[in-house]
């Protein structure tokens, strides 16, 4: 017997990504994408090692190494290190074997102290400049602070540098669309009928009525299984303040959200499910016509810029795509999110909430990396995407993969 949903919640929020070289690299259109995109193993290993001597490095000292610059995959598949210029000899015991090291002009320290200007300003004032400028970020490839102007004027270009930031390790780049950030909340009910249609390659599992990751739950997507206080449930996006709001079947309440964040790292809420015929799986959705299969880890992961992650959704299903940020700063009025992991891949409304993932392909094993957030397209017509990492939820929600 099949079961019948109805959620109303926003499908997509509206970032920016207007820097047109960015997207030459990889084909983020991929609708179409039946295999998985591989992650790159030994390039991975050296960024864990990597961020193993940074911890402990910053363990005794709050900021990075002065000579760090910053690190990234390249598009030879080689992991790059960058030590700032003339302290190439000075202590490089956190720079992994086997890992490329480059020059650059600032250290990773700078970049951040402008980030956190930049922040601060965004934080503390509503003059007409602050609506100017939305989207920032650190640029690891190019060692610089991408700023994205509405107004991309040199009177625009002046007055951001007299009255926020001067800094010579800014990039203004032109914002292809004045941003928005919408919330649409669920129903205005405090419970929603829903529909549940049910994949059409879904295995045999314990629960009569599995939500596998990925599928399709309303107007958005499902993310992952996970539990909280002992309790089961699914991890999906938080693009509204729902807590409590209930979900039923034919009448029937299945589950209600017992956790929600909508702020800084996080936009995620856990559906709890109190009836026994519903469960959460690490099985894949299969949208009709696509040949992939699998299970998701419950093993998260992180990567860093240059790596590749797989996402599924509703709308444009399973799509891959390159991290091009780890640092993104968003902020309109009282809405901020940072840092957000900003990707190439392909996404739509509809997807927001769905899983992202990647596949190391030795093993044969898919790591879960987070959720879907929201994407927008840039002036060439190519999307950029975000994601929440799922350790944030786990930390912000008290959630855990099983």
């Amino acid at each position: 017997m099949k079961k019948f949903f109805s959620v109303f919640l926003c499908g997509g929020i509206l970032f920016s990504c207007s820097n047109e070289e960015k997207m030459s690299k990889l084909d983020v259109d991929a609708r179409n994408v039946t295999k998985d995109a591989m992650i790159e193993e030994d390039a991975y290993q050296l960024y864990e090692d990597l961020q193993s001597s940074l911890v402990k490095t910053r363990s005794l000292n709050a900021s990075y190494p002065d000579n760090y610059g910053g690190s990234y995959l390249d598009s030879n598949g080689e992991f790059v290190v960058l030590i700032v210029e003339g302290q190439e000899t000075k202590n490089l015991n956190f720079v992994p074997k086997g890992a490329v090291t480059k020059p650059c002009k600032y250290s990773y320290n700078e970049l951040l102290n402008v980030l956190d200007v930049l922040t601060e300003y965004k934080l503390s004032d509503n003059r007409e400049i602050y609506n100017n400028f939305l989207v920032f970020y650190i640029d690891d490839k190019q060692n610089r602070i991408i700023v994205e102007l509405t107004d991309f004027s040199e009177n625009a270009k002046q007055a951001f540098r007299e009255n926020v930031s001067n800094s010579e390790t800014i990039i203004f780049v032109e914002a292809s669309v004045k941003y928005e950030l919408p919330v649409i909340p669920f129903g205005n009910s405090n419970s929603e009928e829903i529909e549940y249609k049910p994949s059409c390659a879904i295995e045999t599992r314990a629960a009569n009525y599995p939500f596998l990751a990925g599928a399709p739950f309303g107007n958005i997507s499902i993310g992952y299984r996970a539990k909280k206080d002992g309790k089961i449930g699914l991890v999906t996006c938080g693009h509204s303040n729902a807590l409590g709001k209930t979900f039923t079947v034919n009448g029937q309440t299945i589950g209600k959200i017992t956790a929600w964040m909508y702020k800084g790292t996080v936009d995620a809420s856990f559906i709890e499910i109190t009836n026994s015929d519903y469960e959460g799986s690490n099985q894949l959705y299969k949208y009709p016509g696509s040949t992939a299969s699998g299970e998701i880890s419950p093993d998260i992961k992180e990567y860093g810029v240059g790596f590749t992650v797989n996402k599924i959704g509703q709308t444009t299903q399973r799509t891959w795509g390159e991290i091009y940020t780890t640092t993104a700063r968003i902020k309109d009025k009282a809405i901020e999110f940072y840092p957000m992991t900003g990707t190439r891949y392909n996404s739509a409304g509809g997807d927001s909430g769905g899983i992202v993932y990647s596949y190391v392909s030795s093993t044969d094993t898919r790591y879960t990396v987070g959720i879907h957030k929201g994407s927008m397209l840039d002036a060439s017509g190519n999307k950029c995407s975000f994601y929440v990492k799922a350790n944030d939820i786990k930390n912000a929600l008290n959630v855990t993969r099983y």
